[in-house]
């Protein structure tokens, strides 16, 4: 069965041969490597011409924008020019296990799955390892069969990543699960992920970590102060988030919606880091008021209550984000989220396990 290892890159000339040569060394041998270049403005795409060259044994396409299109584009680029069964997506600076695909796939002979989920890493520059983020080896199967997983297994870090997951091809199509493109160079995995778990009926997680995820602090989820523009695109991210949730539960009208896919959405909105980036961004004061009395009035049209709320993160920050607490207050929660829960999840009145 042929399986594709979807990479998308953009200006990583330095980075994107080594995560090339951790996709080669997989040794699951009937992998189609397609590699899709985002119009970068270094020597990336040349880097990747002489490594496809230089590997002529291999599989390996190359997809080259015409314009730059964004992380998102790139990523439906993939899906469209797929000829595998199932597609895994690596970004460009990140690097895989040599035993990666053949974890995953060899979970999919077991189960018949939509897609199957592994656990991964978080490491720096020099190749330590920062954290581990673990999930629990499981199957389930069933209406919102993330959602089901995550409220037996999942109180902490969300399985949101559109990488470290293998897809299979014939669901994706089937429910035309696609990235948002108007979201350019905002990486919108938990839009892509909220659709895989409305739509999914058959999920499953390895315990191995297939996928080392490089953290640079010159990205825009590490700066301190981001501009004006990365602040719209963090309300876009939000905003949109919130809007395909309401037309998926419109859509399914009479459906019992499980708290996991509530805990999932909050998240995605409240915890996954992008109201934390809009909240830093370099704007007045009153465009973060009117963003969070946006989302405020969002969550209260989807009548989404404290009682759906999953895990002390999003619970803490929806009960700030409804409350009639002072911006002030709002903003130094945001800006201090896990200290903050850190003290409240050690305070003996609060006995929750994260």
């Amino acid at each position: 069965m042929k399986m594709t290892v979807a990479v998308a890159c953009y200006n990583q000339e330095d980075k994107i041969e080594k995560c090339l040569e951790s996709v080669i060394r997989q040794d699951y041998e009937n992998l189609e490597v397609l590699i899709v270049d985002d119009h970068s403005t270094d020597n990336s795409l040349g880097v990747i011409t002489h490594f496809s060259d230089s590997h002529p044994e291999k599989d390996i396409r190359i997809i080259s924008h015409e314009r730059n299109m964004g992380i998102n584009q790139s990523r439906n680029t993939a899906i469209d020019a797929s000829k595998g069964e199932y597609i895994f997506f690596i970004d460009g600076d990140d690097t895989i296990e040599p035993f990666a695909i053949s974890v995953l796939y060899n979970k999919t002979k077991e189960a018949d799955v939509d897609f199957v989920g592994s656990s991964f890493r978080a490491m720096d520059l020099d190749g330590r390892v920062m954290k581990v983020y673990h999930y629990p080896e499981d199957v389930m199967e069933g209406d919102f069969a993330l959602a089901r997983y995550i409220e037996k297994h999942v109180r902490g870090f969300a399985p949101i990543h559109m990488t470290t997951k293998l897809y299979k091809m014939e669901f994706l199509k089937k429910n035309n699960i696609r990235c948002n493109p108007d979201l350019t160079h905002c990486d919108e995995a938990g839009v892509f992920s909220l659709q895989i778990a409305w739509r999914a009926k058959n999920i499953a997680f390895v315990n191995e970590i297939t996928y080392n995820w490089i953290q640079h602090p010159q990205s825009i989820s590490h700066q301190k102060h981001p501009n004006k523009n990365q602040f719209v695109l963090a309300q876009k991210g939000l905003e949109s988030t919130l809007d395909l949730y309401a037309r998926l539960k419109q859509n399914s009208k009479n459906v019992l919606i499980p708290d996991g896919m509530i805990y999932l959405l909050c998240y995605i909105v409240l915890t996954d880091g992008k109201l934390r980036q809009a909240l830093y961004a370099e704007v007045t004061v009153k465009e973060k008021k009117d963003l969070l009395r946006s989302l405020k009035n969002k969550y209260a049209e989807n009548d989404i209550k404290l009682c759906n709320i999953l895990g002390i993160y999003n619970k803490l920050s929806y009960l700030i984000l409804v409350s009639p607490f002072p911006y002030s207050l709002f903003h130094f929660y945001f800006r201090h989220l896990k200290k903050v829960v850190w003290i409240v999840s050690h305070t003996k009145a609060f006995k929750i396990n994260l």
